[in-house]
């Protein structure tokens, strides 16, 4: 694994870049998109395993941190969806430039999934899309990254301090820029103003009552522009240890695999 900042001066992105371990010929390279900040440390451990699972199977991958997270530069500010969408296509430029790859696969978490999706269709290279758990409504999001606030609150007794928050959201500055920015979120309005599609989409979700029908919009729209659809359902909780104290860890082998096995599924076409 290699770490390296790239990108614009004063915009510079900090990625990690892991090699296959024995490289395939014609073999896509995988971006792997974070969450969204509030999320970022629940998905770290599984992003490492996901690119460790990827280079054992010939594929090279790059994880980097969005601007003002991590290790990129920026402030809390620019962490907007728009300053996502726009770090997505740049690391998968800069992807195409290590690996030598002439085609990719983006795969994302949550805000991050949402990001990946309205990347690909800006003349990227993209062979096929990984949604995993892929926010499709930036108000319905933000509902929940609240209410799971309140919640955290209430265990540590805050609950009086609550109401007088306005620049914070589970531990994290979230600046009024940031927080309109994502509810103004619409996945499906966003993939219908732009041309092209990718030509395969996999959806995994957990197996909930419900979770399917926010994807059936836009499986539809997608298999009409002639991509391949397919999902898969985890088991509930997404093999995620969640503490409502915000202390959660993403544990999914079984997304890991599907994802490995999606990706190898297309070799050869």
């Amino acid at each position: 694994m290699r770490t390296f900042h790239f990108g614009e001066i004063g915009r510079r992105l900090y990625g990690a870049y892991t090699d296959p371990v024995e490289g395939r010929r014609g073999a896509p390279a995988v971006l792997l998109c974070y969450p969204g900040v509030h999320e970022y440390n629940t998905a770290h451990w599984a992003f490492r395993r996901l690119a460790a699972s990827l280079s054992r199977a010939g594929y090279a991958s790059l994880r980097f941190d969005y601007p003002g997270t991590g290790d990129s530069d920026g402030s809390v500010e620019d962490t907007t969806f728009a300053s996502m969408v726009t770090s997505v296509q740049t690391a998968a430029r800069e992807l195409v430039d290590l690996s030598g790859a002439r085609k990719l696969w983006l795969v994302g978490l949550r805000l991050g999934a949402t990001a990946a999706a309205v990347a690909s269709l800006d003349e990227l290279p993209v062979r096929g899309l990984v949604l995993w758990d892929a926010v499709t409504s930036g108000g319905s999001y933000l509902a929940e990254l609240e209410e799971r606030d309140r919640l955290r609150d209430l265990l540590f007794l805050h609950w009086a301090e609550h109401a007088k928050k306005s620049q914070e959201l589970l531990g994290y500055t979230f600046p009024d820029s940031v927080r309109r920015s994502i509810s103004a979120v619409n996945l499906r309005k966003s993939i219908a103003q732009r041309p092209g599609a990718p030509k395969q989409v996999l959806f995994l979700r957990e197996a909930r009552e419900g979770d399917a029908a926010q994807d059936v919009e836009l499986s539809r729209f997608w298999s009409e522009q002639g991509t391949e659809v397919s999902r898969h359902e985890l088991p509930f909780g997404g093999g995620v240890d969640r503490q409502i104290s915000g202390n959660e860890v993403l544990l999914s082998s079984e997304a890991i695999a599907a994802i490995v096995s999606a990706i190898g599924g297309e070799r050869g076409r």
